[in-house]
This record gives structure tokens, C-alpha cells and sequence, in this order.
């Protein structure tokens, strides 16, 4: 069962859309150019979804092939989060192009947040919920 939609914020090449309390999913656009201006964009309006101090888990699907410039690529894989803690990225990959894309990046890029590669979202969504539940059983 997917989770409630609690925010949605749409620009051009992506959404961003926050479900329950915790968990932030970057939608990015088909044919989308991400570059590092709408990446820092991504990152300071995920801030203004939760209130300081709360934890998020991030997912990342596209609704088809887009393209992502390599600082675009740095900055969402290690930002400062000054407000919340990251404590996971889920990427939601439905197709081999993308599934190699998501490789690369979580072996090459290496994000610093726990990043794991799914083909669904429920299965994303249950990693994501056993991540939250064990940060929060070790920072009481």
C-alpha cells in the first residue's frame, strides 16, 4: 500500500513529492536535463518540506531516460543538510538504461548517504522504512 501523498512541489524537470512524514521522493521528468542549478533547487526545497530536526529518506525515480550533469550528480549524492538528517536514498529503477545509470552512480559517484538500487517502489519503500527505524533505535 503506498503511503500518503502530505506535499507536492512540481517544477519543469522534476517533482518533488512528500509521502507521510518521512519520506521525500525526487520524480524527475522525462527527457529532463538536470543540471547543478535545478539540483541545488532540489536540495534547498526538500528543506522546506520538513521541520528542523525531522529525519527523511529520499527516493528517486524518473518517468523516463533524463539526463544529469555530473556536478547536478555530486551535489545530490553528498549536500549538507543543516535542518534534517538523509538517512537513506532509495533509486526506483524500471528499465536496464536506468539500472545501469543508477550503477554508475552509486559505484562511481559513491553517495554518502545509504543507497540501495530497487525495481519497485514497495520494495524501496520497505527498505527505506527499515533504515528510518533503525537510525532512530540508535539515536534515542
Amino acid at each position: 500500500m503506498e503511503p500518503k501523498i502530505s506535499q507536492i512541489i512540481e517544477r519543469k524537470n522534476f517533482h518533488l513529492i512528500k509521502y507521510g512524514s518521512y519520506y521525500c521522493m525526487i520524480l524527475f521528468s522525462d527527457s529532463a536535463t538536470i543540471e547543478l542549478e535545478d539540483a541545488e533547487e532540489i536540495v534547498a526545497l526538500k528543506e522546506t518540506m520538513y521541520t528542523p530536526g525531522e529525519e527523511m529518506s529520499v527516493l528517486v525515480k524518473t518517468k523516463g531516460i533524463f539526463n544529469i550533469s555530473k556536478d547536478a550528480m555530486a551535489l545530490l549524492s553528498d549536500h549538507d543538510t543543516p535542518n534534517n538528517v538523509v538517512v537513506s536514498s532509495a533509486l526506483i529503477v524500471e528499465n536496464l538504461g536506468l539500472r545501469m545509470l543508477a550503477n554508475f552512480y552509486v559505484t562511481t559517484v559513491k553517495p554518502v548517504y545509504k543507497t540501495k538500487i530497487f525495481r519497485t517502489f514497495s520494495g524501496a519503500m520497505k527498505w527505506s522504512t527499515e533504515q528510518l527505524n533503525l537510525y532512530k533505535s540508535i539515536n534515542v
